[in-house]
Order: C-alpha cells, then structure tokens, then sequence
C-alpha cells in the first residue's frame, strides 16, 4: 500500500480504529508487538509510525540524526573519570 502525503494526512485525520494505529515513537517495542499481534490476529490493519494518537503528523528522527545532534563532551569532562576530579 502506497501513501501519498495527502492520503497519510486523510487517514491521520480520520483516527484510530480497529485497523488503523498510530505511534508516535518505536522506542516501545513490547507496545508495537502487541499492536502487530493484534492486527495478526484480526483482519490487518496499518501501523503509522510518526504520527500522534490525536492524528498531528510529528514524524520520526533516526538515531544516527539523534546522534548527530547530540553534543560532543571533551574528555576528560565525561565519563568516570569526571565524577572523582574537583
């Protein structure tokens, strides 16, 4: 099933229902087994990743750009090593 950017903002609008979820984050994996066991178990259903439960499309960062972002920390500032200096 293929998604343009207006059919994804049709089914975000339209809500959750029994064959259609929404995630806001993957980082719960035991929540997004249980979702794709259910759908298993039923007649399908979609899985929208990067969408909120009110239907807002927040997307999804990936950790290589969390990553990214993350400040550099000198050394020795970080780790161990910090904590027993002073």
């Amino acid at each position: 099933m293929a998604f343009t950017l207006q059919t994804l903002r049709e089914q975000a609008a339209a809500g959750e229902d029994s064959t259609r979820q929404f995630k806001s984050r993957i980082d719960n994996a035991d929540s997004l087994a249980a979702e794709m066991a259910a759908f298993a178990n039923a007649n399908g259903g979609v899985i929208f990743i990067g969408v909120q439960d009110d239907g807002t499309l927040s997307g999804i960062t990936s950790r290589v750009d969390r990553q990214r972002r993350q400040p550099a920390c000198p050394q020795p500032a970080c780790g161990a090593d910090a904590e027993h200096s002073s």
